[in-house]
């Protein structure tokens, strides 16, 4: 199993800061976090990414915050989808 969580509905304004410590909570383990940007306006999106340190830690976020209120909004968390690496077009 993957430890990427994709974190989507997150509220305006979420800082890696403010979700880092949401999915730290219970003892659960953070690697990374990301949180996407809007390219023109460098505004905060309602997604990001949490790179959990184990297994067992994603499972336990996914339990505890999956479907959690914060900021009025019900996050919704699940497993990232790892795409396959693009290719170049070089031999």
């Amino acid at each position: 199993m993957n430890t990427k969580l994709y974190v989507s509905n997150l509220a305006s304004g979420t800082t890696k800061k403010s979700l880092r410590n949401l999915f730290e909570g219970n003892g659960r383990k953070v690697d990374r976090v990301a949180v996407a940007k809007n390219p023109d306006s460098s505004q905060t999106t309602t997604t990001g990414l949490v790179q959990m340190t184990t297994v067992e830690d994603a499972r336990a976020a996914i339990e505890a915050l999956n479907g959690h209120e914060v900021g009025g909004l019900e996050l919704a968390v699940r497993i990232a989808r790892i795409r396959p690496a693009k290719r170049d077009g070089r031999a």
